[in-house]
Order: structure tokens, then sequence, then C-alpha cells
């Protein structure tokens, strides 16, 4: 395990600590927070001779990275592509999150709280659904309570828990099952713009491969209020990894889409959210219209996403403002939708290189994408 303090005002390295367990195996360190102490804690796993494994858990003194305690603890998952997270207490207590492994429960949640003076445990939770059921953590955040959100994956479908920071007890529990009944994985959960409850990441559709899939529970008892799902395009794999809200009411989304065409590629969504409605209201799709690849030669697709249904028309017009040709004209659903364009008026003939301008209007639409045919 490695810990570096690098100066902040010009990035000179401070100091370095390096540290493992007595077996020599392969460490890792997953997470680090500061306190208000100033004192980094950072945590990880130590591997044993018989191929178990240790959660490991350090104070260091910001002055020098001097140990202020440690905790070594049996029941870590022996791979160093794991993952683990830490959250600071508002009195500088630190709680650890992981997940754990036995024969008769198959992986469990696990949270330890330990003292900031000391790093004794105030207490320790083993959280499973039940029978060999898989609860597998994905990321850890507070609330603004202080309690303790968790995300991830339990048999499958999404896993969103919320933990009583006082005692460790689990206060609500929540999942989701996408439509077909498949996979579902909660990556990552946040606070919205209304304090609600966010988690998002991927989950089997419908003909659509994996989707992104956003998802707002009540803060208080972890009752579903929405569910956005969105393909990015040729019905392929979606995730989401990361998000932010605004307190203007947006809620951004970040990940990768796969394109046949580019493989995954960086993806970002935003949802928008009344913030002067009803806590439990459902965001708004923003009306967007993107073209790939650009430039072009011979054929290039759409994704356009509409507010509402109704009428929808996708036009394709030249430098001077001509109509070239219609690809979509009819009513749509409120959401995602795509169309491509092979280089042809609407006669069948192919148009000449050069710039071109795509249109998506319909009501309260109208966005406009510059494209270039390069021959």
């Amino acid at each position: 395990m490695l810990v570096i303090k690098f100066a902040g005002g010009d990035g000179d390295l401070e100091w370095m600590k390096i540290f493992g367990g007595a077996a020599g195996g392969d460490d890792v360190a997953w997470s680090i927070v500061v306190g208000d102490d100033g004192d980094p804690v950072v945590t990880g796993m130590f591997a044993n001779a018989d191929g178990s494994a240790n959660f490991y858990t350090r104070k260091l003194a910001s002055s020098n990275g001097a140990t202020v305690w440690e905790r070594e603890l049996p029941g870590a998952v022996n791979n160093i592509t794991e993952a683990g997270w830490l959250a600071v207490m508002d009195n500088d207590d630190i709680v650890m999150c992981n997940r754990t492994w036995t024969s008769t429960t198959s992986y469990d949640v696990v949270l330890h709280r330990y003292a900031a003076s000391n790093g004794a445990t105030v207490w320790d939770i083993q959280h499973g659904s039940g029978g060999t059921n898989a609860d597998d953590p994905r990321h850890m955040i507070r609330d603004a309570d202080g309690n303790l959100l968790v995300a991830g994956v339990t048999s499958g479908d999404y896993m969103v828990l919320e933990f009583d920071h006082t005692d460790g007890e689990v206060i609500w529990s929540a999942t989701y099952d996408g439509p077909p009944g498949w996979y579902d994985v909660a990556n990552c959960v946040a606070i919205g713009p209304h304090g609600n409850v966010i988690a998002t990441g991927f989950s089997d559709g419908t003909g659509t491969g994996w989707d992104l899939a956003t998802l707002a529970l009540d803060a208080d008892t972890g009752d579903e209020l929405w569910v956005r799902r969105y393909d990015a395009g040729d019905d392929q794999s979606d995730e989401g990894f990361a998000m932010a809200a605004s307190t203007q009411g947006d809620l951004y989304v970040a990940g990768y889409g796969y394109r046949w065409a580019s493989g995954n590629d960086m993806l970002a969504v935003r949802y928008h959210i009344d913030t002067s409605s009803a806590a439990g209201d459902t965001p708004a799709v923003l009306a967007s219209l993107s073209a790939y690849p650009n430039p072009f030669n011979p054929r290039v697709t759409f994704g356009f996403s509409v507010p509402q249904n109704g009428p929808a028309r996708l036009a394709i017009y030249d430098a001077r403002g001509r109509l070239v040709t219609v690809l979509r004209d009819e009513i749509v659903n409120a959401g995602r939708h795509s169309a491509s364009w092979d280089g042809r008026d609407a006669r069948g003939l192919p148009v000449p290189g050069g710039l071109y301008l795509a249109r998506i209007e319909g009501p309260g639409v109208s966005v406009g994408k510059k494209i270039v045919l390069a021959k």
C-alpha cells in the first residue's frame, strides 16, 4: 500500500509511506479521505499466505506520515481489483465499506465505524439479503443526516441501502429490476436536486442491451419515485459511473455508450428536474441531436431526444437552407431515437460533398446540427 503527500502549492513530494501485510503478498489501497483534523485515512487489503485477505485501515499524521492508528480485520476478498470506500463522520470517525464472502451467505456488505482518536470499533455490521444471495457494494456516500448510502447489486438487481450512522442498522433497502428481469447493477449513488437518493448504473433492456438506467428513491423510505432509461444507440452497452447534481435542478450522469463504429465512447446525459415543483417529479428529457461520424462518407447516424410524446420531424438542409430530404416525420414517444442518412436527396440521388444542416423539430423542440459530407 502506498500513500504520498504532495505540497498543495507546488506539487513537491513532502512524504511517502509504503506498507504491506506480513505475508508479503499483493496488497492494495482502495480509498483515502481527510477529516477536519487534516489527517488522512487510507483503507485497502492485505493478502494472507493461505489465500484469504484482511481489511486494513490506517490513519496517518498529516505532518510526516507517522501512524496514528491502524486496524486489520479478517474477511476481505483477496482481489486487488476490488474496491472499498471511506466516509468521514461529523466527529471525524471513519466508516469503511466493502464486501466479504462466506460459504453460507455468499457476498455480503460490510461496514466498520472506527473512532477518530484511536481506531477503536464503534460498530460494525455485515448485511446480507438472505440465503446465498450475492450482495455486492459498488459505492458509498453520506447523506444530509449523516447516514450511509450504499449502492450495488443484489441477486442481479440494483441494490440501494441506507445505514444508520449511530449503530449501523439498516434503515431501508431498495431494489430495481429492469424490464426483462435480467441483470442490473447500480454503480453509483448521489443526492439529487430535491434531496432524493439517485442511483445509476446499467440495466438490461428489452432489445437494447445494457441501458444507462437512473432512478430516484425517497430519502426517508427508499420508495421508488421515478426511473429514466437511456440507450445511446446501436442497442448495445451503456453504463453510468458518476453523477453530479446542481441546485438549479440539473442532474448529470456520466459513463460510456457503445457504438459499432467507435466502440466505447464517453457519455454524459443531462436531466432537468423542476425545483419549484413537488419533490418527486420525474425529470424532463432535454431535446438533443447528435451525429456520428462527422464528417462522414457515405453514412451518418443521428441520435435525438424529444421531451414529450408527439410529432417530430428530422430533416436535412443544404448550406443555403434548402430542404434536401426528410428522414423522420412521425409521432414519437418522449426519449431517445435514432435515424441515419446515406448522403442522398429525396429522389435518391447522391448529393455533393460539403456542409449540411440536420434539424429535429417538434412541440417545443428545434435543434440543429451542422454535418459535413466528405467526398
